[in-house]
């Protein structure tokens, strides 16, 4: 009887063992991808809407159907408006003054996020919706101003993004709003004696994202 309970009790132990093992094997996911999309910001400074982004995401499954983790991207324009002597817009000769594109902004984000996914399943076609919140920091360099002595601008804000998609087997494909806040602004004189003004302006982009999620 000590014997058969014995073998029970290490049969048990490694279908346990075993579970938990493949169980914590899908514990983690890790997505990288690209962004492609355009800002919705309504300036007439704000002229080149494209924007591309390049995201990593790290998560943690607490079930099949609910993830929390972070998102790194950096993003940028797609195709930055051309002209005017330093290309961004021409210099007003009746003010000596040129207004820079503010949507010419890189970015930096950085968001904690929260994932649901509507099927409650390992694998196969799952739809989610997703939460994200943190900081995004637009900035650029800035040329001819020697009274910009770090020649980069910049400014931090709180940000978040709501997101829908879906996942088969690890591709990923969704529709993200990042509400990123505004960007810099300053007025100043080049080393030519014109007046540079770049104007603060939200640049909230809409962006359809692709990626692949590897689970570990």
């Amino acid at each position: 009887m000590k014997i058969k309970r014995t073998v029970i009790a290490g049969y048990l132990l490694y279908i346990c063992c075993f579970q938990y093992s493949v169980s914590y094997s899908q514990h983690y996911s890790l997505q990288a991808g690209i962004g492609l999309g355009s800002t919705l910001a309504k300036n007439e400074n704000a002229t080149s809407k494209s924007r591309i982004r390049i995201q990593l995401n790290g998560y943690y499954n607490f079930t099949s159907q609910q993830s929390a983790g972070f998102e790194i991207s950096t993003a940028g324009s797609f195709i930055n408006s051309v002209g005017g002597n330093t290309g961004e817009g021409d210099v007003d000769p009746t003010t000596n003054t040129q207004t820079l594109r503010g949507s010419n902004m890189n970015a930096g984000t950085f968001l904690l996020k929260y994932r649901y996914y509507l099927k409650d399943k390992e694998k196969g076609f799952k739809p989610f919706v997703e939460m994200g919140a943190g900081v995004n920091t637009y900035y650029r360099k800035i040329f001819n101003v020697p009274a910009l002595s770090s020649q980069k601008v910049k400014r931090t804000n709180f940000a978040f993004q709501p997101e829908a998609g879906f996942s088969a087997g690890g591709f990923q494909v969704s529709v993200s709003y990042l509400y990123g806040g505004r960007t810099p602004a300053f007025t100043v004189i080049d080393d030519q004696g014109v007046n540079v003004k770049l104007e603060s302006i939200r640049i909230s982009p809409l962006y359809l994202n692709m990626g692949y999620r590897f689970d570990f």
